[in-house]
């Protein structure tokens, strides 16, 4: 048998680099009498790269997503100054038949008790077809802006049993958390699944042994009818309770110099009153319309609870419960065969305002590789106990 060429043989190595640069600049006017302003002029600059290695034995990914934001307006004409931003930047390895894989460096987790971006390592190993163990460690990102704080560090680790009992599977999962070398958060919690060819279901209980308060109750499912129509329903509630929260208002940013005015359970005590619960509850319905139209449609309440006054920090009231209601038609190939446009209306009513926003937005290609994105956006706010009424026109 002949030897395969060179240029037989697969490509091994994949680079995909996605660059985008944006112009923006807002002119405010806040009243007729008064003249316009511009309140911002910047270049945002975006760069997603990511290189990927498939071996006989290993395979590799790295990914890398920055932006930068050039003021061009400067902060003394009231700019933002010089923004950097490091969304992901890691390094993944695994092995090829996918028994075990670590990802290191700054990525995003919404599973197993993480509470989103953190910096650190991500090992799984698989040991049957429908178990996996997961070990988890790092430290949280407060902001994409921030490099690598270690001041808070966490470990957890979780379990997948993926279709223990028919469609159904759960991953039970505990986590520790220090902040400043004290607890922060300490919890334990499960994921439980269910999948068919018409219908998921997945929920998720946090419980935090420290501050004995569940962090997170949390159901989401999904139902596909027939004629292509989708029913989607979201209850969640969270309390997001960690020693961390004792820091919100005060005059310090570390739990170190908090614990030179109080002692350790006047911190959590702190930390309990600066703590709000949030529920929200979502109804949401997709009605195809034809093979070019569809209609988007839903209806989201939304509670956030108050916090207490403590420590010099005054008590922030609730916001009571705020109803919001969105449709949205999308339609395809209304001007040629490949643009896209989107009609949405958004009303929104709560105990002291409401608001009403309209947006109109389309891609419409020029040629085989320029599309632009004209958008326009119509907004009222009325205040129902003040009367101020603001009214915003946003052309990009």
């Amino acid at each position: 048998e002949p030897l395969r060429s060179e240029q037989a043989e697969p490509r091994r190595w994949d680079v995909a680099t996605g660059l985008s640069q944006y112009y923006y600049r807002n002119v405010d006017q806040f009243d007729q009498d008064q003249p316009e302003l511009t309140t911002f002029s910047g270049l945002l600059t975006d760069l997603d790269l990511t290189v990927r290695h498939r071996g006989e034995s290993l395979n590799m990914l790295g990914r890398l997503s920055v932006s930068d934001l050039h003021d061009m307006l400067g902060e003394n004409e009231g700019g933002t100054g010089d923004r950097q931003r490091v969304y992901y930047a890691y390094y993944d390895v695994a092995d090829a038949q996918n028994d075990w894989s670590v990802r290191f460096g700054r990525q995003t987790l919404h599973n197993w008790g993480v509470l989103g971006r953190f910096d650190g390592v991500h090992g799984t190993y698989q040991w049957s077809d429908r178990r996996r163990v997961h070990v988890i460690m790092g430290y949280p990102v407060g902001s994409t802006q921030d490099g690598v704080n270690t001041d808070r560090e966490f470990v957890g680790a979780a379990v997948d049993f993926d279709h223990a009992a028919g469609n159904w599977g759960f991953s039970p999962y505990v986590q520790s958390q220090k902040i400043d070398g004290i607890a922060d958060r300490q919890a334990v919690g499960v994921e439980v699944r269910y999948l068919d060819d018409t219908r998921s279901l997945t929920t998720m209980l946090d419980y935090d042994t420290l501050y004995s308060e569940f962090n997170t109750a949390l159901v989401f499912g999904t139902w596909r009818l027939k004629n292509r129509i989708m029913l989607t329903g979201l209850y969640d509630e969270r309390t997001s309770i960690s020693t961390y929260n004792a820091l919100i208002g005060q005059t310090v940013s570390t739990v170190d110099e908090l614990l030179l005015t109080w002692t350790r359970d006047e911190i959590q005590q702190i930390a309990r009153d600066r703590t709000a619960t949030s529920r929200t509850a979502t109804f949401g319905i997709t009605l195809p319309l034809g093979e070019r139209l569809q209609l988007n449609a839903d209806v989201t309440a939304l509670d956030i609870g108050s916090t207490a006054d403590s420590a010099g920090v005054a008590a922030v009231p609730g916001t009571g419960q705020q109803v919001y209601y969105s449709g949205t038609l999308v339609a395809s190939a209304l001007f040629g065969q490949s643009d896209v446009n989107a009609l949405n209306l958004r009303h929104g009513e709560g105990p002291d305002f409401t608001t009403t926003l309209l947006t109109w937005d389309t891609r419409v290609p020029i040629g085989k590789r320029l599309r632009i994105n004209p958008r326009v956006r119509l907004g009222v706010w009325e205040g129902t106990v003040t009367g101020i009424r603001r009214e915003t026109v946003t052309p990009s």
